[in-house]
């Protein structure tokens, strides 16, 4: 498995990911923008995800909930960039901090045949930053593509059937 490099620079209001996938550019990309592809991989271990919405373009909106036996917790957001295998620019909002919205910027690099993908979630103050700076936060984050390995890496357009039909 690939690892997850998550940045909090001390006194600034934003957060870096760095992930590379063993999949090119344009099946990272779709896997991160086709509802039934993303309610397979993103998102905590232990969690159930549903996404309610997810209209993939730029104007377009999405919300999802993730449901453990602690709860549920909704997201949502606005796409205002889609670039086709390359930038994914929306807002990320948890509804349990409602008014806490945060800018995401993802780009998807090409490099060999594999992806690095290069996010930054920018926040309104150093403070939102810090709250989503904690440990279970952090965590959160790092897991959020536990499921890519069973369903997406290697394997070229295959990967999708192999998502679809081993349900994981």
């Amino acid at each position: 498995m690939n690892p997850t490099t998550i940045t909090a620079q001390p006194g600034t209001p934003y957060i870096d990911v760095v992930r590379e996938f063993d999949a090119p550019p344009e099946l990272v990309f779709r896997a991160h923008t086709d509802p039934e592809l993303v309610a397979r991989w993103l998102g905590p271990r232990g969690m159930q995800m549903e996404v309610l919405e997810l209209d993939a373009r730029t104007g377009g909106g999405y919300r999802y909930v993730h449901r453990s036996r602690e709860g549920e917790f909704r997201f949502r957001g606005v796409f205002h960039t889609v670039a086709p295998d390359r930038l994914i620019v929306q807002t990320f909002e948890y509804e349990g901090m409602p008014e806490q919205v945060s800018l995401e910027t993802a780009r998807f690099e090409g490099i060999d045949g594999r992806t690095r993908l290069t996010m930054r979630r920018v926040f309104g103050s150093v403070e939102e930053r810090m709250r989503w700076s904690r440990p279970a936060w952090r965590t959160a984050c790092a897991t959020r593509w536990n499921g890519w390995p069973r369903c997406c890496d290697r394997g070229g357009w295959s990967w999708t059937s192999r998502c679809r039909s081993t349900g994981t």
